[in-house]
């Protein structure tokens, strides 16, 4: 009998369940709070994901080099399920809007794209999972 790669063969499934930089705009389901995330992950363990690929948000729904974030969000995954959890490559760019009114009077913006410092992603090293 021929082998079946979906049945004879163990595979290991890594779920990711948030975009780099995307957010709600793009998929109002996408989990981005530590909570929500926590949760998408436990439903991914439970369909059969073993490992779990995330990007931590601050509270304006931006990546953030801020461990509190980091913690909580491992943590709660950790507490949900036993899945290993990858921390994605970094803490990612961050998107920064300057509003302003020009010498004319007409409302400008200016978007600033802010990528993480080595400092910033070599913290990631330092995450406490504990409260």
């Amino acid at each position: 009998m021929k082998p079946n790669i979906l049945t004879d063969k163990k595979v290991i499934i890594t779920a990711a369940i948030t975009g780099g930089i995307h957010g709600k705009w793009a998929n109002p389901s996408m989990p981005l709070t530590a909570e929500e995330q926590a949760q998408a992950a436990l439903d991914c363990y439970e369909a059969g994901a073993s490992i779990v690929h995330i990007h931590v948000r601050g509270d304006d729904g931006q990546n953030t080099p801020d461990l509190k974030y980091y913690g909580k969000t491992v943590r709660l995954i950790g507490e949900n399920c036993p899945m290993i959890r990858q921390i994605g490559n970094g803490i990612g760019a961050r998107v920064i809007e300057h509003k302003f009114t020009s010498k004319s009077g007409k409302k400008r913006m200016t978007t600033e794209i802010v990528q993480p410092t080595l400092e910033e992603r070599l913290n990631l090293l330092n995450i406490d999972p504990d409260p």
